[in-house]
């Protein structure tokens, strides 16, 4: 799988957290482009990128879009001692 992503979200928590889910899959490869948005869709349309994390515009042609956050992230975990008893 290969996944754009543009220089403001590169280097910060959206690219950390796609290296540490490929160091946890290791078995699926798992590559990230940095570069622009517009070199990014025409790499979509051409089918040389499988997804693109981008900022800005949600409107890109020929291309499906979703915005995944507006306002601050948050993660949620379960409770220690459920996720400890889970994992036996």
């Amino acid at each position: 799988m290969c996944i754009g992503l543009v220089a403001s979200i590169a280097r910060g928590f959206p690219a950390d957290l796609l290296r540490a889910f490929s160091q946890c899959h290791d078995r699926d490869h798992i590559e990230l482009v940095d570069g622009e948005a517009v070199g990014h869709t025409a790499a979509l349309q051409n089918l040389d990128l499988d997804i693109a994390f981008l900022v800005g515009p949600s409107t890109w042609p020929g291309c499906d879009a979703a915005t995944l956050w507006s306002e601050r992230v948050s993660v949620l975990m379960p409770k220690l001692i459920l996720y400890l008893a889970a994992r036996g």
